[in-house]
């Protein structure tokens, strides 16, 4: 997976669950509205979730009137919010303390398919609002979730962020902008080819810090050179992004190199038989071998020689984490 320069979170099944307050809602509508139709359930409920909220009335309530399904639509999504902030939702467990993590590395963003107002509601609830940069949601434009997710790229300059979400919907709307899909198995559906998996809100911010830990190598052409993977491991072990041992440590050269007008990215963690974290207190030895490792990956088309790393002591012990 790239690097991504935000996270941009579905809602409902991927932060909270408020499923049983709406489920009360809508019966109590419908009942007031004298609707000849089947109750709602939690477990109807949560496989409406995550399509527009005109979308879900629309779908529970088949064969209903026209008029009928707008007067529902209406008095659910102002019932859903008023009900909601009276009573909250379920907030997923590791949420409130991984936001804050993972705010501290990255900007934070929600894009749903919610009515208008939910998000607020959710903010006013929860506390989260300072921990988020931006937010988007159908009922305040009246648009998909691709298109929404688009807007909210665009209006933040963002060019690969990372979104999180329990549905095929979350996935399909990262896959139509061309960034990545991150998806919380807890929530309410699947999601087909997602980069990242996670079981838990805990674990999925385990599993991007992480992955900020590790360095992508990427080799251009660069005149009549490219920026060889020794100098990206350098800069791995030097950046602050790692943590790692002190510049001084490190000299790099860069072998004479004819390659393609194409590029190639390929991930260090992949590559280097050590995991990224144990960059922070790799011996020589350990460098060694993972540059021979890398050597032994690296398509033979974009370098010409072998990649080397000249090593001296370095000054001062790795800094720890």
């Amino acid at each position: 997976m790239k690097q991504f320069d935000a996270i941009i979170f579905d809602l409902d099944g991927t932060l909270w669950d408020t499923t049983e307050t709406c489920v009360r809602v809508w019966n109590q509508v419908a009942d007031e509205m004298g609707v000849d139709h089947p109750h709602v359930t939690a477990e109807i409920m949560r496989g409406l979730t995550g399509k527009p909220h005109d979308q879900c009335i629309a779908d529970f309530y088949n064969g209903l009137s026209q008029i009928q399904l707008d007067q529902l639509n209406r008095k659910t999504a102002v019932g859903d919010n008023e009900a909601i902030a009276r009573e909250g939702g379920h907030i997923y467990a590791g949420v409130g303390d991984g936001l804050v993590r993972l705010k501290k590395r990255w900007p934070l963003m929600i894009v749903s398919n919610c009515q208008a107002g939910y998000i607020e509601t959710f903010f006013d609830l929860t506390g989260f609002g300072p921990l988020f940069t931006d937010h988007e949601c159908w009922g305040r434009t009246g648009r998909s979730k691709s298109d929404n997710l688009a807007t909210i790229m665009e209006r933040n300059g963002l060019r690969a962020p990372l979104v999180v979400g329990d549905t095929e919907g979350d996935g399909r709307a990262a896959r139509d902008n061309g960034v990545p899909f991150a998806h919380v198995s807890y929530g309410f559906g699947q999601a087909q080819r997602p980069e990242l998996v996670a079981d838990d809100f805990g674990s999925l911010v385990t599993k991007l810090i992480a992955l900020e830990r590790t360095s992508m190598v990427e080799v251009r052409r660069y005149g009549e050179g490219v920026t060889s993977a020794a100098a990206w491991l350098a800069w791995s072990c030097t950046s602050s992004r790692t943590r790692g041992f002190h510049s001084d440590g490190f000299r790099h050269h860069v072998p004479p190199s004819n390659m393609p007008a194409s590029s190639s990215l390929f991930s260090l963690h992949s590559a280097f038989p050590l995991a990224a974290a144990r960059w922070r207190s790799a011996s020589h030895d350990d460098i060694r071998a993972a540059l021979h490792a890398l050597n032994s990956s690296v398509p033979q088309q974009l370098v010409s020689s072998p990649l080397s790393v000249e090593m001296s002591t370095p000054r001062s012990r790795p800094v720890a984490s």
